[in-house]
């Protein structure tokens, strides 16, 4: 009892029908993970922006890729659906009442007697492929607007940033730069191996400095104070009057600057003007005396210039006791 010909349904018209039905379904729940994929990874770029961070970054582009694929592939996963569902779906949605489910499945490859075929028939006549096609797709309008809402929302944060926040970063940005570029060209003979090392990971320091909010927060804040602080004490322990030690403490004194309200250009062209805190200078016998600026607990005593390039801060107080009445004995003591 099969009907042949061109266009009229056969044994195995309903199985075909739910093939390409599922293929249908299948195409748009691609779309949908597409859309919900590229939705979250531009929210994820959005919650960048809210938290201070930079959407140009490699890191912040990285994220949203990540969020946004394994979204697209939790939803395509959720959303699979076999041959026995989509039947029932395509039952449901065209009001078979269960004659779609029941001719779907006596048009397996063991078929019924002539009322099974005369079922498959007469359901593959009322169900052409395209009206199954057309029955099985979801509602998917919603997804597919919201990549378009979030990119709006994503774009009205990119353009609403605080100048003033624009200009601190910027400024902190060209700091680590030029931090970098020293820690490069870092292969000179008045370094040693430790204080290369030092030096590079001052210039990562610097770089993690720029990428952080810029907004003057008390972990910001501290980071950019200890990072103030090492590379003083780097350019302390190098020779007095090197060009290396001249630039580490131009970049921390600009680095100090830019984080007063005064940042950007002219903060920076008054930092290179003052050159921050004065370099360590040479005592009378050619080593390097403390700072002016930071004086050690023991400072008012007469500590001549040898041993002070020992910061005094770092040494017990009964050895600074013994090197003050080392230092203030007069030549020929005993205790000399």
């Amino acid at each position: 009892m099969n009907a042949t010909g061109s266009g009229l349904p056969h044994a195995g018209a309903v199985r075909a029908r739910t093939r390409v039905a599922r293929r249908a379904l299948f195409l748009a729940r691609v779309g949908e993970s597409v859309h919900v994929g590229g939705a979250a990874a531009l929210f994820a770029l959005v919650l960048v922006l809210i938290e201070g961070g930079r959407t140009d970054r490699l890191g912040s582009a990285l994220v949203a890729l990540l969020c946004g694929g394994l979204v697209a592939a939790t939803w395509a996963y959720a959303h699979r659906r076999t041959a026995v569902e989509v039947a029932n779906r395509l039952d449901r949605r065209l009001g078979f009442d269960g004659a779609f489910a029941t001719a779907w499945e006596q048009d397996g490859e063991q078929r019924g007697g002539a009322l099974s075929e005369l079922l498959v028939l007469r359901v593959a006549r009322e169900v052409p492929g395209r009206a199954a096609a057309r029955a099985v797709l979801p509602q998917s309008w919603p997804l597919l607007a919201a990549p378009f809402v979030v990119g709006a929302i994503l774009a009205a944060l990119s353009s609403g940033e605080d100048p003033e926040l624009a200009a601190r970063r910027e400024h902190r940005e060209r700091v680590a730069v030029e931090l970098s570029d020293l820690a490069g060209a870092s292969a000179q003979s008045e370094l040693s191996f430790e204080e290369e090392n030092a030096l590079r990971s001052l210039a990562r320091s610097a770089a993690a400095l720029a990428d952080e909010t810029a907004g003057g927060g008390a972990g910001e804040e501290q980071d950019r104070a200890e990072l103030v602080g090492e590379l003083r004490s780097l350019g302390e322990n190098l020779p007095a009057g090197s060009d290396l030690a001249r630039r580490l403490d131009e970049l921390a004194g600009r680095l100090e600057a830019a984080a007063g309200p005064g940042t950007g250009p002219a903060a920076e062209t008054q930092a290179e003007g003052s050159g921050g805190t004065p370099l360590a200078r040479p005592g009378a016998d050619g080593t390097m005396a403390a700072r002016e600026t930071r004086p050690g607990p023991a400072a008012g005593v007469g500590r001549k210039p040898e041993a002070a390039w020992v910061d005094p801060g770092s040494l017990p107080p009964d050895l600074l006791r013994i090197l003050d009445d080392w230092n203030a004995a007069p030549p020929g003591d005993s205790r000399r």
